[in-house]
């Protein structure tokens, strides 16, 4: 009598392994229960429930207390095509970090994906059906040449491009770094450190716009702040030779849309006799973080936009619109960290 118990289980289970590899049952919602199955295949529900146990411990179906049965659905992987810079694409230790922290995130958002250089666009003469079994694109806003950006404009389905602080998807979906609760940081500190001037250098129109949003939502007079563009200003040296020349003193803060304009600046005051705490003067990106410190140790007071958080959102919801066929216009702004060193709001000893 055990055994053929034990054989009826068996053979449920394998009716219903089978009912589930031609589709007849639902991907989503309750299937069988225990009670049913005894009905249908004129058992007990001991051996009926055994069968459902059989087929959990399989990961065929999963079954929930109170609940049900259910079988399990299948996790469809998007394959993505991903269209980088490197040119060595196909040996993984010679990938940049950026591109090895995007393939991450693919694979921990499940996703199958297949590198593209330059060189294989040529090798396939750009053909528009390089990228035609591919649910994405993923790709490298550096490329400038004719034929790869038509290649590129021409696929038809969700697109990412990745900057380093800005990320857009082709459906105007965007995670960016929040420049503008960044910079109200800076000048909120400046007012409890008792300055009274501010002087906001930039060399794009975009962050004119961004630095006057920021003295909008800082509690700034207008009065007390002044926008000077910078130009075709462009190297550590010439913001020095133009710095030669700007006020210099402790209520006066100098803020600046880059690092290298506040490097040349703070070069320019300590070639003046000026120490710390005689000025005060912030940049934007913290490439000292970076073990980048040219001309000596400026050790600037500077923001910080950590690249990783904005990749991993973009890829996310890049992922959620590729699985769920959405569109939905979305903007997520990520803020930015100051870090206080010597060249803004510091006390001499």
């Amino acid at each position: 009598m055990k055994n053929n118990s034990s054989n009826l289980v068996l053979q449920i289970a394998d009716d219903l392994r089978k009912k589930i590899g031609r589709g007849e049952l639902p991907v989503s919602g309750r299937i069988f229960s225990a009670r049913q199955l005894a009905v249908l295949y004129n058992c007990s529900h001991q051996t009926a429930n055994s069968a459902l146990n059989l087929l959990a411990n399989e990961g065929a179906i999963t079954r929930k207390q109170g609940s049900g049965s259910y079988r399990k659905q299948e996790i469809v992987r998007p394959k993505i095509a991903c269209l980088m810079k490197d040119s060595h694409t196909s040996d993984f230790s010679t990938l940049s970090y950026f591109v090895k922290f995007l393939l991450l995130l693919l694979e921990k958002n499940q996703c199958d994906y297949q590198l593209f250089s330059f060189q294989d666009l040529q090798s396939a003469n750009f053909s528009p059906h390089l990228f035609r079994e591919f649910d994405g694109l993923i790709t490298d806003t550096r490329y400038s040449d004719h034929n790869s950006m038509q290649l590129i404009y021409d696929f038809d389905r969700p697109k990412l491009w990745p900057w380093p602080t800005f990320y857009q998807l082709a459906t105007g979906n965007q995670v960016v770094a929040d420049y503008i609760s960044t910079f109200i940081q800076i000048l909120k500190k400046a007012k409890l450190w008792g300055i009274k001037k501010c002087y906001l250098y930039h060399r794009r129109n975009e962050f004119l716009e961004i630095m006057q949003a920021a003295v909008a939502g800082s509690s700034w007079d207008e009065a007390a702040i002044e926008y000077i563009n910078l130009g075709p200003l462009n190297s550590i040296m010439s913001a020095c030779k133009y710095a030669m020349d700007i006020p210099a003193e402790p209520d006066i803060l100098h803020m600046t849309s880059a690092d290298m304009i506040a490097w040349g600046f703070y070069e320019a005051m300590m070639e003046r006799g000026l120490e710390p705490g005689d000025f005060h003067i912030t940049g934007l990106g913290n490439m000292e973080g970076f073990g980048f410190i040219p001309l000596g140790a400026p050790k600037l007071t500077t923001t910080y936009h950590p690249r990783e958080p904005y990749l991993e959102m973009a890829v996310q919801m890049f992922c959620r619109q590729i699985r769920e066929k959405s569109n939905v216009s979305e903007i997520i702004r990520i803020p930015g960290e100051l870090i206080l060193r010597e060249s803004a709001f510091y006390k001499k000893k």
